[in-house]
């Protein structure tokens, strides 16, 4: 991740969102990257846990930064309910929307780990049994 090339990418402007599934080695980089009023969104910790959020690092360009917990919005069966059934329904209507990356067996789940820590898949890693 390089933040120059982000900038020249994005003219300038910077992301007005990251994502952020990786969490320590990059947050300050993603900082870089983030436009001004941009949203940061923190859901993983691939590689380790943010120690510290430092809100003066949030305020020259005016960030937001999340910590969403999917427990967070399915608190009751009509919340569950709800968000499955928008899940379903984008299944149903963009099937590709669905990114598999590897389909392992059981006995290769320990693979399976070793590739999702290595931080180099993109999308669902499922297990067969």
């Amino acid at each position: 991740m390089n933040a120059a090339r982000v900038a020249e990418i994005t003219a300038q402007h910077g992301v007005d969102v990251v994502y952020d599934g990786v969490g320590k080695a990059l947050y300050k980089v993603f900082l870089q990257c983030m436009a001004q009023h941009g949203s940061y969104i923190n859901f993983g910790n691939v590689s380790g846990k943010i120690e510290a959020i430092d809100p003066f690092d949030l305020t020259p360009k005016c960030l937001r930064f999340m910590r969403p917990s999917l427990f967070g919005y399915n608190q009751t069966r009509a919340d569950f309910l709800a968000l499955s059934g928008q899940v379903l329904s984008l299944l149903e209507e963009q099937p590709e929307s669905l990114l598999v990356h590897k389909v392992y067996e059981l006995e290769d789940v320990g693979q399976a780990h070793d590739d999702l820590e290595s931080g180099k898949t993109v999308g669902k890693l499922l297990i067969r049994w």
